[in-house]
């Protein structure tokens, strides 16, 4: 490793993790514990090295930047290991089993001196570890879930001991006695940390720099165009020979200037988009990994309720089956001592006829060779009930002896899985904790994706609108050059799917410079709509402000052939118009950002082009733009339009409330009544004559008079004079 650091290679996340696993594993004192665990928590905490992925996991644009120390150890398994072999190791466990609470929940034994020492060391070192590697609040479930992972390791070991010795006498532990093991391992791997969603914000914190790496390119893009528009503009009229150009050459060489510019605004755009795609399509992958986690943990409470099951089932089986030995180990009992009672009673009454008969053969000598066989006879037969007697006693001491042995393993068994029952409540415990951390954090990290989401989704519109139109004036800049023919979207999708390139010769053909740029254009105008098109469609698009009916102009129209009755007849409705207010303006005064989140939430769109979810404002006339028709209107001048941020500016009671009094919907319904002024200004002049109308003056003019609590002292100008200029906004 040393070697290759040397020679300048990048080390890898998985040899980092192998590297780290294999010191894991070969810890088996308590200070090799603690070194360990501060070593890793320096490296983490200082952020040193940088550790690629080792595959093909990076976006188009090298989003992904290399690992740090700590997400490459969040990324492997090695906490996992070091744990394992802490519960596999007798001196490792013993020493955590003692630090107490700090560390799991096994109160500290009595010990003095360096071992007491090397405990809190080694708690201290595992708890400040922990808080790194685990989810926010999963420090409240820690010591159980640790003290779990010790005993389970403990039977483990003791299970595998007693499997290689392999006696026959002894029964194996339960199945019961390794459940907790994996299921601590599961909940251990749900409550800490994913390496994924600490990498996320590294990952967009790449993406602003390079979005604004490309904004800062325009305007030294701009200034070289100027630069060589001013070194060119000498030599426009005349041609190479100093003769004057002719009106078709002139504007086939500003028609070339034009595709020039038009093409770099455009590559400039479509990396815009390149970019955003990408970010977009990152956080709807972490927004996915919600439908995973919450699944797993729900399963992982179940699995805690199965394993309390089981061994309450268990525990109910053994205590029936000690119930059924007793009343046979009594039944038995009984019988052997009836048995038993039956046979003393036998040799007492032998006893007694041989007393009796003994006197009989001191009076009866004549008959004392029958009394001799019968006296041998009853000997033999006290000899052996006497025998058959201690064979039975024996026989009840062996059975009474098994049965004990029976009953003191059953009650051992009893214990065992009372252990387990403890352990297995604890488990559940551990779970319900699990379940509210991680239901809290995947609750507050989808509400953050969500904002990012909306928010890079939008700029993604706003962006692709602004590439697709910068594409058709490119477009157009490319036909205006084949042959000053006007521009037709059908005409150019022929030329780009029709026409061939042919090699270029020794001196560049303009007019094949214009078909490579109109194909061109075309191509990657598609590419970009196919990339961006799928990560649009999750928001609602909102509607778009619909024209006024043929109609409705009608009958103004038609009244303007009066001088004098029709003017006055006009004025009444749209004085019903004007002066009818917007749904908010009885609403109180709240906070420039709730009031701005809660209208972004309804959703609301540009004003002059309609595009949605717009984030700056117009607060002489309350209504919302777009970024791009905000720099439109900073050029009409404060005194016509004043434009601010719903984002980054600070707003005034009086500017919040001009856009609760005003609104998008309210100022196109007034200029719906005049038909001149209703059609969306894409040009210019178009926003000229918008804005600096009478219609217009007259709205300034009304919501100064709301905001301030009163009724405007004119009355709104008629259909007919209301798309004409006004004298004080020139």
């Amino acid at each position: 490793v040393a070697a290759r650091e040397a020679a300048g290679h990048t080390r890898t996340a998985d040899e980092l993790a192998a590297e780290l696993e294999t010191q894991a594993r070969r810890v088996n004192a308590p200070h090799m514990a603690v070194e360990l665990l501060s070593r890793w928590a320096e490296r983490a905490e200082g952020s040193q090295g940088a550790f690629a992925l080792g595959h093909a996991g990076e976006g188009v644009h090298g989003l992904a930047e290399p690992l740090s120390f700590h997400l490459a150890l969040l990324r492997s398994s090695a906490f996992e290991a070091f744990l394992d072999t802490c519960s596999r190791s007798a001196a490792l466990r013993a020493e955590l089993l003692r630090a107490g609470p700090g560390c799991c929940a096994t109160p500290p034994a009595a010990a003095g001196g360096a071992d007491d020492e090397i405990s809190t060391a080694l708690s201290q070192a595992l708890r400040d570890f922990v808080a790194r590697l685990l989810l926010p609040g999963a420090h409240v479930l820690w010591p159980g879930l640790l003290e779990v992972l010790l005993h389970s390791g403990a039977a483990e070991e003791n299970m595998s001991k007693s499997q290689g010795v392999g006696s026959a006498g002894r029964s194996q532990q339960p199945a019961g006695a390794t459940r907790c093991g994996p299921w601590a391992r599961r909940a251990l791997a749900l409550v800490k940390r994913q390496w994924q969603a600490e990498a996320l914000p590294a990952a967009l914190r790449v993406l602003d720099r390079k979005l604004l790496i490309l904004a800062q390119k325009p305007s030294d893009t701009a200034a070289d165009v100027e630069a060589a528009d001013a070194s060119s503009s000498a030599g426009l009229l005349r041609g190479a020979g100093g003769a004057r150009m002719s009106k078709v050459a002139i504007r086939a060489a500003l028609a070339r200037d034009r595709l020039r510019s038009c093409s770099s605004q455009a590559e400039r755009l479509r990396q815009r988009t390149e970019l955003l795609c990408d970010a977009c399509a990152r956080l709807e992958a972490a927004q996915s990994v919600s439908s995973v986690v919450m699944p797993q943990a729900e399963k992982l409470l179940a699995d805690a309720d199965d394993m309390l099951t089981a061994l309450d089932s268990g525990v109910t089986d053994l205590s029936a089956e000690q119930t059924e030995l007793k009343a046979s180990l009594a039944q038995l009992s009984a019988a052997l001592q009836q048995q038993i009672d039956g046979f003393q009673e036998m040799a007492v009454a032998q006893a007694g006829k041989q007393a009796h008969l003994q006197e009989e053969r001191a009076a009866l000598l004549r008959r004392m060779e029958e009394v001799d066989m019968q006296l041998a006879q009853i000997t033999e037969d006290r000899k052996n009930c006497e025998e058959q007697a201690e064979l039975l006693s024996g026989k009840l001491k062996e059975q009474r002896n098994h049965f004990q042995d029976k009953i003191a393993d059953s009650f051992c068994k009893q214990k065992r899985l009372t252990d387990e029952k403890l352990q297995a409540a604890t488990c559940k415990e551990c779970a319900h904790t699990a379940l509210d951390v991680i239901c809290r954090e995947e609750s507050r990290r989808l509400q953050n994706l969500e904002v990012q989401l909306r928010k890079r989704r939008g700029e993604l519109r706003r962006t692709c609108a602004s590439y697709l139109r910068q594409e058709r004036l490119r477009m157009e800049a490319a036909a205006e050059c084949l042959g000053g023919q006007p521009f037709s979207v059908a005409a150019v999708a022929a030329a780009a799917t029709s026409s061939k390139v042919t090699e270029a010769p020794e001196e560049v053909d303009p007019v094949a410079i214009a078909s490579i740029a109109l194909q061109d254009a075309w191509k990657a105008s598609a590419a970009v709509l196919r990339r961006a098109e799928p990560l649009m469609t999750d928001s609602p698009s909102p509607e778009l402000p619909t024209p006024a009916a043929p109609g409705a102009s009608a009958q103004p129209a038609a009244g303007a052939a009066d001088a004098s009755g029709s003017a006055d007849a006009g004025v009444a409705p749209l004085a019903a118009v004007w002066l009818s207010p917007s749904a908010s303006s009885e609403a109180p005064l709240e906070d420039a950002q709730e009031f701005f989140a809660r209208q972004a939430a309804r959703g609301h769109c540009c004003i002059d082009c309609g595009l949605p979810d717009a984030d700056w404002a117009t607060v002489t006339y309350g209504a919302y733009l777009c970024v791009d028709c905000a720099g439109r209107h900073r050029g009409l001048g404060v005194h016509v339009s004043f434009v601010r941020s719903t984002t980054m500016d600070i707003w005034s009671k009086d500017q919040l409330r001009r856009m609760q009094l005003g609104g998008t919907q309210r100022f196109q319904d007034c200029l719906h009544s005049y038909p001149q002024l209703e059609v969306l200004p894409h040009t210019s002049a178009a926003l000229l004559s918008r804005y600096r109308s009478r219609a217009a003056a007259f709205y300034r003019q009304l919501l100064d008079a709301e905001v301030a609590g009163s009724r405007p002292a004119q009355s709104p100008p008629t259909v007919t004079e209301g798309h004409l200029a006004d004298a004080g906004a020139t």
